[in-house]
């Protein structure tokens, strides 16, 4: 992960040694860390979602059948 993201950042330390010897950034989350996982994961909520949906009606209607007899 550190990987891809240092050779994908724009915005990063000058040198990767120094990810390995000032272990400081931990504590402060640097921009360059962050993987462009957004549209991935917007993806898969609106796949679940939509799953979840057709199984809730379905479970519905199957209870409001068995609550009719």
């Amino acid at each position: 992960m550190v990987v891809v993201a240092y050779t994908t950042s724009k915005y990063r330390p000058e040198s990767v040694s120094v990810l390995f010897t000032d272990f400081s950034w931990l504590g402060n989350w640097p921009k360059w860390l962050d993987l462009p996982l957004m549209p991935f994961l917007n993806d898969g909520f609106d796949k679940l979602i939509r799953n979840m949906e057709c199984f809730l009606k379905e479970l519905i209607i199957s209870y409001l059948a068995f609550i009719q007899i």
